[in-house]
């Protein structure tokens, strides 16, 4: 079985001298529920649970959009999310529950390779709820809730139960959840009825059935008493040559294939129009679970790698587990006219310009997992 974490090599961490832990224990203890908190009901918790989720959004070297992911604020200027959410990104924002204010990721302030786990500095960024994180392993069958953006979609809040305790060969730790976690859902929380964080939300497994992980609580206490060195965001890579410990993310297993482009698929043999429009191309399902909505991004870019279009498609239909399905960018399914309007999933005008050295990118922002 595949689990959606990102395991890279360790990260060099700086111990803190003793007057340094002191001080780090005393403020730490601070976020360590004391149990007695009172359990509040469903609504409560969902309203106090939101206001401390953010939704995170990466972006390339040109603003274009990387990934989306969830966080939580635990501080002033501070939120905790996923490794994996950031990597391989030049900028990132976050933004809060119903609001269309945008805040800047300023840098990286604390990074566990290992647990797929990060601490980011967000300017200007202000915490409207205390935090509270409960340490302690949880009994099989407690209720718990998941609460993120998953698949863009702001403020979910799902509810589940823990299923399981899960120990691995490296000796790490997941919390197995039936709460769902969607592409988007990484990095947000995982609270229970007294609104205590007992983990943050990480992935499923490929070959399973509502199989969902979170990252217990005390690795981010852990984190969080570590001194490190803040780094800069374009450092967090990912390390795919690394066998054994690098699988795919959600979004990774499904795929944009076979393009189809108007001169490539044989038409205008005397090169009459200048451009060369896309004609089809396929999306591949290698979950085990359908999946529809799924959000496509293509991006045009010059021989300067200089953006120059772009356009969005949303696939409303249902593509089976392990099955691909071919897209036509043109209404009516016909590919002897490339300069048919618009159809129902988006923009017919992908053009390629080779005299420019034109080329296109293509990204698998989100989608929907059907349940089965």
């Amino acid at each position: 079985m595949k689990i959606f974490l990102v395991f890279l090599a360790s990260f060099l961490i700086l111990a803190p001298s003793c007057k340094e832990k002191k001080q780090s224990a005393k403020k730490i203890d601070d976020f360590i529920s004391k149990d007695t908190v009172q359990t509040s009901n469903t609504e409560t918790v969902a309203t106090k649970s939101l206001k401390s989720t953010v939704m995170v959004i990466m972006e390339d070297n040109n603003h274009q959009e990387l990934a989306y992911g969830s966080g939580v604020i635990i501080d002033d200027n501070k939120i905790v999310t996923n490794r994996h959410v950031i990597e391989n990104a030049y900028f990132g924002k976050v933004k809060k529950y119903g609001s269309d204010v945008t805040y800047s990721i300023k840098q990286v302030l604390a990074i566990d390779n290992s647990n797929d786990l990060a601490v980011l500095e967000v300017s200007n960024l202000h915490k409207e709820v205390e935090i509270k994180f409960d340490t302690t392993r949880p009994n099989i069958g407690k209720k718990v809730y998941a609460v993120g953006n998953p698949k863009g979609l702001e403020g979910t809040f799902s509810e589940g139960v823990v299923s399981g305790i899960r120990i691995f060969k490296d000796s790490s730790e997941l919390i197995q959840i039936s709460a769902p976690i969607s592409p988007g859902s990484s990095g947000g929380q995982i609270i229970d009825e007294r609104n205590q964080i007992i983990g943050i939300a990480v992935g499923g497994i490929i070959e399973g059935q509502n199989l969902n992980f979170a990252i217990p609580s005390k690795k981010i206490i852990a984190l969080l008493q570590d001194s490190q060195t803040a780094i800069n965001l374009t450092d967090v890579k990912s390390n795919k040559k690394e066998k054994g410990k690098i699988t795919a993310t959600l979004k990774e297993e499904v795929v944009v294939k076979n393009i189809v482009w108007y001169k490539d698929g044989g038409f205008d043999p005397d090169g009459f129009i200048k451009v060369n429009p896309m004609v089809s191309y396929s999306i591949y399902n290698q979950l085990d679970n359908s999946i529809s909505k799924v959000r496509v991004l293509f991006i045009l870019y010059d021989n300067e790698n200089t953006p120059v279009d772009y356009s969005y498609q949303i696939i409303y239909q249902t593509i089976p587990s392990r099955l691909a399905t071919k897209i036509s960018n043109l209404s009516g399914s016909s590919l002897s006219n490339p300069f048919t309007a618009n159809n129902e999933m988006g923009s017919a005008d992908i053009q390629l310009d080779k005299k420019r050295g034109y080329k296109c990118v293509v990204r698998v922002l989100d989608f929907q997992i059907d349940k089965e």
